[in-house]
């Protein structure tokens, strides 16, 4: 039984990614690239987020991963195609 629960947090986890432009990021990832491209850094993102720098860095690491990025450059030049796509103003939340 508790197995069952498990699976059904992660999915409810992946029923929040949001599927535009070919990108698929939670609404946290969302909120940490909104920041990313706003020149924020690390201390300033995870503070923002009440979340630690070690979480914020594993949130990155990721999403790099699903999508084959290998850098914040990369994650955000995806993201901005990704707001462009859904129609999104960057600046909002």
């Amino acid at each position: 039984m508790r197995g069952f629960h498990k699976a059904s947090r992660l999915e409810g986890a992946m029923s929040d990614e949001s599927p535009v432009g070919g990108l698929r990021i939670t609404p946290r990832e969302n909120e940490i690239l909104r920041l990313i491209a706003s020149d924020q850094s690390d201390k300033e993102i995870a503070r923002a987020l009440r979340i630690s720098q070690h979480t914020l860095r594993t949130h990155l690491s990721r999403l790099f991963r699903r999508h084959g990025l290998h850098s914040r450059a990369a994650a955000v030049a995806a993201w901005l195609g990704y707001v462009e796509a859904a129609g999104v103003a960057v600046g909002q939340r």
